[in-house]
């Protein structure tokens, strides 16, 4: 079993985990650099086939199982004009324009991809959009009392508590360091015994 501390949210045990990380996964975390790579070898969001192979690369990476057609959706609304604009001022309402998109499956006709929106735009800001998912919502639950509303703008404030507690100031990461925060949370998140 790991050390209890290290997945304590603090600077030390962030420090630990990186250096672990590097050390004892580096295959893995070379495929998960390399999808990052992928959405930084170009900031721009409008060309049709990079941005389809981006959304593709992700549904597949993350086991989203987002079918074709509500895909194709997602990958219509981050063409449209404007979204690296709002990418690049840390619009969370982009978060809201990409994630609710027709679907035959539900009795609404929606269907919601928060964590898949959360994901594309980390993707291409790193350290601006932290990623939503089941995991890093029960880890910010489990912290820092977060309720899981489906917020963006309430997550980012919990996910900034957690910035702060493992001495990294949210509003101003740089270099992929958003990244590396998240596969933090995922790792704390990971160990069930720790959650339980």
């Amino acid at each position: 079993m790991p050390d209890y501390q290290l997945y304590v949210p603090s600077a030390e045990g962030y420090q630990v985990f990186l250096g672990n990380l590097k050390t004892h996964n580096p295959d893995w975390l070379e495929k998960e650099e390399s999808l990052l790579r992928e959405f930084s070898s170009s900031r721009e969001n409008t060309d049709e086939e990079i941005v389809r192979k981006r959304a593709k690369a992700l549904n597949a990476s993350y086991g989203t199982r987002i079918p074709e057609v509500e895909l194709n959706e997602i990958v219509d609304r981050i063409l449209r004009p404007g979204v690296d604009e709002k990418l690049d001022c840390g619009s969370f309402e982009l978060i809201n324009e990409l994630m609710r998109v027709p679907s035959k499956r539900t009795k609404s006709q929606t269907i919601d991809h928060f964590s898949f929106a959360t994901k594309y735009c980390h993707h291409c800001r790193p350290d601006v959009y932290p990623i939503y998912d089941s995991v890093n919502a029960r880890v910010l639950s489990v912290y820092f009392g977060y309720k899981d509303n489906r917020d963006y703008a309430e997550y980012v404030g919990y996910f900034k508590s957690f910035c702060g507690c493992i001495g990294c100031n949210y509003g101003k990461l740089k270099d992929g360091e958003g990244f590396y925060i998240d596969k933090y949370v995922q790792a704390i998140g990971r160990d069930r015994k720790l959650l339980a």
